[in-house]
């Protein structure tokens, strides 16, 4: 039986030392996601997520009035509804500083209990 190493075949396709600049549509609004994960759109915030930070999304009008899909590239990420009255959130929501990230965390929230 052969190990992996022995059947590894190097790519014949090339891998760009940088990916090919995002374009959208012309009919599109582009916003840069800001460092905290944030749009402006319409003067008000709306938080997209952190992962996105320092790439351009586009929003495009959906079906209903007032609702504009946000998309990355070619792919939904979230919907953004101007009829909301609190425009801080949408789609993905970033928790993670309420969540414990390892047994660590948890037995330091226990002793603060005690």
């Amino acid at each position: 039986m052969a190990k992996p190493a022995q059947r590894y075949r190097p790519s014949p396709r090339a891998f760009p030392e940088t990916p090919p600049p995002i374009e959208y549509a012309p009919g599109d609004q582009v916003r840069k996601v800001d460092r905290d994960g944030f749009i402006s759109f319409k003067n008000r915030p709306w938080r997209i997520s952190k992962a996105l930070r320092g790439e351009p999304i586009a929003l495009r009008p959906a079906d209903e009035d007032g609702v504009y899909a946000v998309h990355y590239c070619a792919h939904p990420i979230t919907t953004i509804d101007l009829r909301e009255a609190d425009g801080e959130a949408c789609g993905l929501v970033d928790n993670a500083a309420r969540r414990p990230q390892g047994p660590q965390e948890e037995q330091q929230q226990q002793t603060a209990l005690l």
